[in-house]
């Protein structure tokens, strides 16, 4: 996971270094920060709350008993558990992405000279590469989930949105939106099951507080 200051950052500066990464921000921005923006949506009105396992409880009451933001946590310790699933959890995301928008795959230099229909597509160690790291970016993001710094998390958010603005990327709700139902998906096809209401009701709540704080970010830099 990329590390991040806290300390004010000077875009313009950095715009070519921006540009230059432009291709893999989008999605592993929005990854990350979904898991680690839990803390803030679920955590900023009880910082005393008690992690329960769910070695203490049943399933059922695990459930109904967890704060969103524990839901979060826990069903990625599922997905987790899928032998291989930086590279199994990757090519489902990003197929996803394919399906429901196509021409998102102008983002990425690893389609070059590919569909996103060919398998040799995923295949190819530039893809596994890519996906690998953005599912492992979602990993540590949601280890800072469970111990995290709500100032330095809403900080990062802010910056992910307005560093999207500085490379060019003149991103619209739609653009997160996407992202986001990727996401979805993607935990849907993986914890068949397991991927209750509640728990897909805590990633959307979760999604939603880094959309709205990287679009905070970005209308900040631009005003």
């Amino acid at each position: 996971l990329p590390q991040h200051s806290t300390q004010h950052i000077s875009y313009t500066s950095q715009k070519s270094e921006i540009m230059a990464n432009a291709r893999t921000t989008l999605i592993v921005s929005g990854l990350a920060a979904a898991a680690a923006a839990g803390y803030y949506a679920f955590v900023k009105k009880d910082e005393l709350f008690t992690k329960k396992t769910t070695d203490d409880v049943t399933e059922e009451e695990s459930e109904d008993e967890a704060n969103p933001h524990q839901l979060v946590v826990d069903s990625w310790e599922v997905v987790k558990a899928i032998d291989n699933y930086e590279e199994v959890a990757g090519e489902l995301l990003f197929k996803r992405i394919f399906e429901i928008n196509p021409e998102a795959a102008a983002i990425f230099k690893f389609t070059d000279g590919y569909e996103t229909t060919d398998e040799a597509l995923y295949a190819q160690e530039a893809f596994k590469k890519h996906a690998t790291a953005v599912v492992s970016s979602v990993t540590a993001a949601v280890g800072l989930l469970e111990s995290g710094d709500l100032t330095t998390l809403v900080t990062v958010l802010k910056e992910f949105g307005a560093k999207h603005l500085a490379a060019g990327l003149q991103l619209e709700k739609a653009h997160y939106d996407l992202v986001g139902q990727a996401l979805l998906d993607t935990l849907a096809a993986a914890l068949a099951a397991k991927f209750t209401p509640k728990v897909k009701q805590a990633w959307t709540a979760v999604y939603g507080v880094i959309t709205e704080n990287m679009m905070a970010g970005a209308a900040e830099f631009s005003s």
